[in-house]
C-alpha cells in the first residue's frame, strides 16, 4: 500500500500525507459514528427496532441493513451505500493490482507506470482469488489464507530489516 500510496502523493512530504490521512480518515469516521450511532440509539430508545433481538434471530449483517433501512429516505441511502461499498472496493482492488504490477514488473524506468496488461491481469487474479475465498464460507477460510499468507512475510520482514540495520551502519559512517 506504501507504494501506491507513494505514488499518487505527488509532491507532498511524508508528513503532509499521514496528516491528510489520519486527520481525514478520523474525521470521516467520527461523523459516520456519530450520525449513524445516534440514529441506532434513537431506534432502540423510541422502540422502533429491537436491535438485540434482531441480532439473535438474524445475526449482525441482518441488524445493520435493518438499522440503514430505518433511516430516511432509505431507499435512496440503501442505493448510496451500495455505490459507496462498490467504490471502496474497485478502489481498493485498483490499488493492490497497481501495487502488484508495480512490485512484479522488472524493466521499469523510475516515474514510469506499470503495463496496463499487466495490471489487468492483477486485477483479474486479485478478484477471483476475493471470490474463491468468500465461495469456501466466509471469514473462516479468509482468516486462515491470511495467516498461511502472513507467516512467510514474518521472515521476509526479519531480513528486510537486518538488510536495513546492515545498510544503515554502512552508511551511518559516511
Amino acid at each position: 500500500m506504501s507504494i501506491f500510496l507513494a505514488r499518487i502523493s505527488k509532491g507532498r512530504t511524508v508528513r503532509e500525507l499521514c496528516l491528510g490521512m489520519v486527520s481525514g480518515l478520523t474525521a470521516g469516521t467520527w461523523l459516520i459514528w456519530t450520525i449513524l450511532g445516534g440514529n441506532t440509539l434513537q431506534l432502540i430508545d423510541q422502540n422502533i427496532l429491537n436491535i438485540p433481538q434482531l441480532i439473535d434471530q438474524y445475526g449482525v449483517p441482518r441488524a445493520i441493513i435493518e438499522t440503514w433501512a430505518a433511516l430516511p429516505l432509505s431507499t435512496a441511502t440503501m442505493w448510496g451505500f451500495f455505490i459507496l461499498c462498490f467504490i471502496a472496493t474497485v478502489t481498493l482492488i485498483n490499488a493492490c493490482s497497481y501495487t502488484l504490477a508495480m512490485s512484479t514488473c522488472r524493466s521499469m524506468k523510475e516515474g514510469a507506470e506499470p503495463p496496463l496488461l499487466v495490471r489487468i491481469g492483477w486485477s483479474v487474479l486479485v478478484g477471483i482469488i476475493g471470490i474463491i475465498l468468500l465461495a469456501l464460507g466466509g471469514l473462516k477460510p479468509i482468516q486462515t489464507a491470511i495467516i498461511a499468507g502472513g507467516c512467510p512475510l514474518f521472515f521476509v520482514n526479519i531480513m528486510v530489516t537486518l538488510s536495513f540495520i546492515k545498510d544503515a551502519k554502512v552508511h551511518w559512517k559516511d
